[in-house]
């Protein structure tokens, strides 16, 4: 029994170490670009593994190499067998649209939005198969029915507002994460790194336009919510604006008693920027808080001594601006 089970684990090994080989033979081939090779192999690793990422690869492969007929007609085989496969449709879809037969890839990513089930992981799914070959407004409306299926109309926010990030729609990105931010404030870090995705990513300027915009929009209205504020120091903070981030942190602190930190964030980036006048502001605000349960007095104490310093090192003001600071760092 005992060398039964060894001599089955052994084949077992070898079945794997070969699956394991040929998988890395065809990434070979695909980074070769010898697609033709490679999609071969690909597809003798869908059938052998069922893993749908080898059928997406033969597909790709195929796509690569301009084997459009062999392409559909791989996939309208496997479709015979399991016409609920979304993933079959999708890259159908994307075969018509390599093709410019823009109705029948339509059609195709139809039939696979309404195989959606009502479960947020196949939604999921399908609206990342979307991504993928970027098709992002399909993406979306993949979350539209999933919110739909889910009976959850606010489902999805932010991933959709992802999607036309990438697609750089940056209004209809923003008025997104604006509604993520108002659904869940906690999320700020999330979006701010989104946006400087979208930032970064953007040549012509069009994103920082719709942001200042919107940001300006929503100062406008009364008693807006405060997550508002911070995203507003942390834009200004972007463009270099150390006075408009001091005023947003100086609202920002008038409705909440947590949010100390934010003026030493400011301070440390405008000292860095040389702006020491706006550092030591944000600086005597944390100071003027006194030292009791304010865990930022005695860094604020020491940071305005060291810009004040800083700031007569550069301008070379009169010896008794020294003497005081010598005054001063005594006394702290």
């Amino acid at each position: 029994m005992r060398f039964i089970l060894i001599l089955i684990l052994f084949c077992f090994s070898n079945i794997v170490f070969a699956q394991q080989s040929d998988s890395k033979l065809a990434y070979t081939y695909y980074q070769n670009k010898e697609y033709v090779k490679a999609a071969e192999m690909f597809l003798q690793l869908y059938e052998r593994t069922r893993a749908s990422y080898y059928l997406d690869y033969h597909i790709i492969s195929l796509i690569n190499a301009k084997e459009y007929d062999s392409a559909e007609k791989t996939l309208k085989k496997y479709l015979k067998t399991d016409d609920n496969n979304k993933d079959f449709l999708v890259n159908l879809g994307y075969i018509y649209t390599q093709q410019g037969k823009t109705n029948k890839a339509e059609e195709y990513f139809n039939r696979a939005v309404k195989k959606l089930i009502p479960y947020e992981n196949d939604i999921h799914s399908l609206a990342n198969k979307f991504r993928n070959i970027r098709e992002y407004n399909w993406a979306n409306k993949t979350y539209l029915k999933g919110r739909e299926l889910l009976n959850r109309p606010l489902a999805f926010t932010a991933e959709m507002g992802d999607n036309y990030m990438m697609d750089r729609d940056y209004d209809n990105m923003f008025a997104l994460f604006v509604e993520a931010l108002l659904q869940n404030p906690e999320k700020l870090s999330t979006i701010t790194s989104k946006l400087s995705f979208a930032r970064s990513y953007d040549v012509n300027g069009n994103a920082d336009k719709v942001i200042a915009s919107q940001l300006e929009k929503i100062f406008r209205q009364k008693d807006y919510p405060s997550v508002f504020d911070e995203l507003g120091v942390w834009y200004s903070l972007q463009t270099g604006d150390y006075t408009q981030a001091f005023n947003h942190a100086v609202k920002l602190n008038a409705k909440n008693t947590d949010k100390l930190y934010i003026y030493i964030d400011i301070a440390h980036e405008a000292a860095n920027a040389r702006k020491y006048d706006i550092a030591r502001q944000a600086y005597q605000r944390v100071i003027q808080k006194g030292k009791e349960e304010n865990p930022y007095y005695y860094t604020a104490r020491k940071e305005i001594l060291n810009c004040k310093y800083r700031q007569y090192d550069q301008a070379q003001p009169p010896v008794e601006n020294y003497r005081n600071l010598v005054s001063e760092c005594k006394d702290f």
